[in-house]
Order: C-alpha cells, then sequence, then structure tokens
C-alpha cells in the first residue's frame, strides 16, 4: 500500500490512514469510531472525495474495536458522498459489534461488504478497475 495520510490514534482511541493500493484507495480506521472520533475518519475522506476520478474507496473496519450510532453515521456520509461522487464504496472487515449494528439499523444492505481487505481486493480486480456503482457487475452483498 502506498500511504497518502495517516493520523497517530488520539487520545480517544481511534487511528486512521489512508493509502493506495492497487486499483483502490484503501482507508483504514482502527479504535473506537464515536462521537468524538468520527471526525478523525471524516478528514481523509473528505480529502478523497475532493480528488479527481476517484472510482474505488475501501474501507478497512477489521480493527475497530468499537462503534456507536455517530460512527454508524459516518459510515453513511461516507456511502452519500460516495454516491454523490460515482465511486465504489466498499466496507471490509465488518464482524462482530459493528455487523450486529449494521444488521439491526437495517444498514447492512446500504453497503458492499467484505470479510476482510483481501476479498474487497479481489472484487474491485474481478470487477475492473473503473467499476462504478451503475456498472452492471457491480451489486451490493444481500
Amino acid at each position: 500500500m502506498v500511504p497518502v495520510s495517516s493520523a497517530p490514534q488520539d487520545a480517544a482511541g481511534l487511528a486512521v490512514s489512508a493509502g493506495l493500493y492497487a486499483d483502490a484507495i484503501v482507508v483504514r480506521a482502527s479504535g473506537a469510531l464515536e462521537m468524538s472520533t468520527a471526525p478523525i475518519l471524516r478528514a481523509p475522506l473528505e480529502r478523497i472525495w475532493d480528488l479527481p476520478d476517484v472510482a474505488v474507496v475501501i474501507i478497512d473496519v477489521a480493527e475497530l474495536v468499537f462503534c456507536d450510532s455517530a460512527g454508524l453515521g459516518e459510515l453513511v456520509r461516507a456511502g452519500r458522498r460516495s454516491r454523490d461522487k460515482g465511486a465504489r464504496l466498499i466496507l471490509a472487515g465488518v464482524d462482530g459489534q459493528l455487523a450486529r449494528r449494521l444488521e439491526l439499523t437495517g444498514l447492512r444492505r446500504s453497503f458492499e461488504v467484505h470479510a476482510d481487505l483481501a476479498a474487497a481486493l479481489r472484487a474491485v480486480r474481478s470487477a475492473g478497475r473503473w467499476a462504478r456503482p451503475d456498472d452492471d457487475r457491480f451489486s451490493p452483498a444481500p
């Protein structure tokens, strides 16, 4: 992965890094995604949405240990921004507490979700580098 940006873990416990990996921009979040830390995830995503020709963004949440409603809101915001940009947004590594929250809130069907970063990158490669959400080859998992 070619690093683009990195923010050290803050006192509240969220670290975010972003980089270019193969055909996607990968944003890794680790720690607790909650009201006080959501802006730490939002900042690099806003810079990404400002880039020209962003086709695929993968948010790797495998190392999140907690995500509250504000954290879910930040993921929903990322989903809206990706649709506005015409980019494909993938969540990788969703499990445990976050998977349950996405199911309980009905948000699971709003995202393309893969078991881990490797699976997400395989999906990107199999769809082609510039596959967009409106591409016939793309459909979010049920």
